[in-house]
């Protein structure tokens, strides 16, 4: 009978129906395998809006880890103080469901005469859990907000301050009177300078400073600043 050796060597021998027939240089070519980090299934055109540069750009970085398991869990000494808290918790919720499931079978027995599934036999024929619920949760992602914000150069000001009386602006308003009198009788004296005859004496009537159009002037100026300043 033929040994276990020449029967591998038969089978390698034999022909294949998916074998590839290559040429010798093809056979003794050297193929190198090379084992990188990077996921052939991560994508490399995620496109995301930069408010810095305000345009659309192409991340050149993208995130290469795969998570294939993942717990998140918390390790508890026994003898510390969290576990103890724990186990009174969760001894406190086991009495109080069972309590109220207690309850809600005395009330069903009351109403009914019996509940359902009530014995042993007729728990070990039908499922623990009458309405074959499974809890299920899931995990949106979070929503990230972002904030933009934008500042206005303030406008230019100036500080101006003044300390006056009701006499100052009298006087000042007066001598204004008075140098426009003097302007229009110099123009006037001008024009008569011409002819030889003797010059007249003007005669200027005086109008009262408080009724002239130079103090209502003054007066709207002055309830304007004070407005602004209220």
């Amino acid at each position: 009978m033929p040994d276990e050796d020449d029967l591998l060597n038969n089978e390698a021998n034999m022909p294949q129906n998916d074998q590839v027939d290559l040429t010798p240089e093809e056979r003794d070519a050297t193929i190198f395998k090379v084992l990188t980090s990077k996921n052939p299934q991560a994508p490399h055109n995620i496109t995301r809006f930069s408010w810095k540069e305000r345009q659309f750009k192409t991340e050149d970085i993208v995130d290469q880890l795969v998570f294939h398991y993942q717990v998140e869990g918390n390790v508890l000494l026994q003898d510390s103080e969290e576990a103890r808290l724990q186990e009174e918790f969760l001894e406190q919720k086991k009495n109080t469901d069972t309590a109220l499931l207690n309850k809600i079978n005395k009330a069903i027995k009351d109403e009914y005469g019996k509940v359902p599934h009530d014995g042993e036999e007729q728990q070990k024929k039908s499922l623990r859990n009458m309405f074959n619920y499974q809890e299920r949760t899931s995990m949106t992602p979070v929503i990230v907000y972002k904030e933009r914000g934008i500042k206005t150069a303030p406008p230019k000001t100036s500080i101006f301050s003044v300390e006056t009386t009701q006499w100052k602006i009298f006087d000042a308003y007066m001598h204004a009177y008075e140098d426009m009198l003097r302007q229009e009788a110099a123009e006037q004296a001008k024009l008569k300078g011409k002819d030889k005859k003797p010059q007249q004496v003007v005669q200027v009537h005086q109008e009262d400073p408080l009724y002239s159009s130079s103090m209502k002037r003054a007066l709207k100026i002055m309830e304007r600043m004070i407005v602004q300043n209220a």
